[in-house]
């Protein structure tokens, strides 16, 4: 049975259950279709929820989405602060956050990148930006400039050229679908 907007005694119970429900089924849908397959109606459907209730919480497909990849974003800082922040010598360092970087997830930046492009709007664009040099590049930088005060980096190799160096490394080696198939695995 569908749930729709709950008033009255005991409704933020519903309510946060509703939400929490809608969330989860998107979150789904959104790792294993992609931004541009997702339609509000089938999240509705999955979430067993009227398209006016789901529309209730969420102003639209990208609030809905920008919400889902909050939860992933908060993972990734702290699994990339997790990976600067251990110990060993330098190379065990770096090794930590290239694994980080390369771990399999169906909402990793990279395998984003071009649905988000294709099909969002610039200012949810710059805002997914922001919170990838936030969550991913600046701790990175702050790792390598840590190495550079410990006279690890060459003469001339800056943190920032560092820390862009190995992430884009990373990232070459990834792909759309990989989160999927690790996933699977």
């Amino acid at each position: 049975m569908m749930d729709d907007i709950s008033s009255g005694a005991g409704s933020r119970d519903i309510t946060a259950t509703t939400r929490e429900r809608i969330l989860r089924a998107a979150y789904e849908m959104f790792a294993s279709q992609g931004f541009g397959r997702v339609s509000m109606r089938a999240v509705a459907t999955a979430a067993g929820v009227t398209k006016p209730a789901l529309y209730y919480y969420f102003k639209d497909k990208e609030s809905l989405f920008e919400e889902c990849l909050a939860d992933f974003n908060d993972e990734m800082e702290r699994t990339m602060r997790a990976a600067t922040a251990s110990a060993g010598d330098v190379f065990a360092r770096v090794r930590a956050v290239a694994e980080a970087l390369l771990a399999g997830s169906p909402f990793h930046p990279v395998r984003i990148h071009d649905e988000l492009a294709e099909h969002v709007s610039g200012g949810l664009r710059r805002r997914l930006r922001g919170t990838f040099q936030t969550v991913v590049v600046a701790p990175v930088v702050e790792l390598f400039t840590d190495l550079q005060r410990d006279g690890a980096l060459r003469d001339g190799m800056t943190p920032a050229m560092a820390a862009a160096a190995l992430i884009g490394i990373c990232m070459a080696f990834l792909r759309p679908g990989d989160g999927e198939r690790k996933n699977k695995e």
